[in-house]
């Protein structure tokens, strides 16, 4: 958990949800401005930019970049984009790659010069989001992936989970996987959360439950908040269910920081709640602060 007694000296900036893949739509999205190569052929471009080229290796079938290829998109003499695949019509169109100067990439299936996947969408500091895209955007059945393996699945809206999904982390005795859920529902036989502090069990304070490094990929966004978390704990001690009470935010760069929290979370002592004096499942509630300095 982040310290609560350090200052927050960089202001919070909200960021636009998934801007790396809104900038894949805009680059490969169906649209009637259209730019040429050095040879004449045609390619897609809904948003044209100022010295802007495009290089492209495969052939050209009347007047349209088409078939299996490499198509570059340079500004200003640098490449910004690199996709490699198959063009119909001067589209992205089926299996393709398309790679970003800073490391970021996406392979999958492209339709029409849209990408509905399946697909995986990788980031230079190793954040993965898999499945099927809709809206060229990180929504649908997916998996939010970080570079040690530690996953949520479910389903997504703009990269942030809305519910149903599953924790997998990987432990001692092998894969751990824990429901996740974003809503308040009805568990036979365990008080609502709202109700639950009396009796709640507590968290140790202290390794691995203190200060933890803030994930690369939030750090870099300059992504803050508070990550709102409550556990369901069993009257042995282990954790049967995750809640997410309140997400840190409301874009990929949050739900990392929402995802490293259960992680640390799970990896809390945690003493077993009683009600009434008997052992009883509880739900532990816990925030992270997520500052930077």
């Amino acid at each position: 958990m982040a310290d609560p007694n350090r200052s927050m000296n960089v202001p919070a900036r909200r960021l636009l949800a998934l801007a790396v893949l809104a900038t894949l739509a805009t680059a490969v999205h169906a649209a009637p401005e259209v730019i040429n190569d050095s040879n004449g052929c045609g390619f897609a471009n809904p948003s044209p930019r100022p010295n802007e080229q495009v290089s492209w290796t495969g052939a050209c079938v009347d007047g349209w970049g088409s078939g299996e290829g490499t198509l570059q998109w340079i500004v200003e003499g640098a490449t910004r984009t690199s996709y490699v695949g198959t063009l119909a019509q001067g589209r992205p169109q089926g299996h393709g790659v398309l790679t970003w100067n800073g490391g970021d990439r996406y392979e999958g299936r492209f339709v029409a010069g849209r990408h509905p996947g399946p697909g995986v969408f990788t980031t230079a500091a190793g954040l993965r989001f898999e499945d099927r895209f809709e809206r060229d955007d990180m929504s649908g059945r997916g998996t939010v992936a970080l570079p040690d393996g530690t996953r949520l699945e479910g389903r997504f809206r703009a990269g942030v989970l809305e519910d149903d999904g599953v924790f997998v982390r990987r432990g001692p005795a092998g894969e751990q996987r824990l429901p996740v859920d974003v809503a308040e529902r009805a568990l036979p036989g365990v008080p609502a959360v709202a109700a639950s502090a009396p009796g709640a069990p507590k968290a140790a304070v202290g390794q691995p439950c203190g200060r933890i490094a803030y994930p690369p990929v939030a750090l870099r966004q300059h992504a803050t908040g508070q990550s709102n978390l409550a556990l369901l704990v069993d009257p042995d001690g282990s954790v049967r269910r995750i809640r997410i009470v309140a997400p840190s935010g409301s874009d990929l760069a949050h739900q990392v920081l929402d995802v490293t929290a259960i992680e640390t979370a799970l990896a809390c002592p945690i003493e077993p709640g009683t009600v009434d004096g008997h052992p009883a499942p509880r739900w532990l509630k816990i925030a992270f602060e997520w500052r930077l300095e």
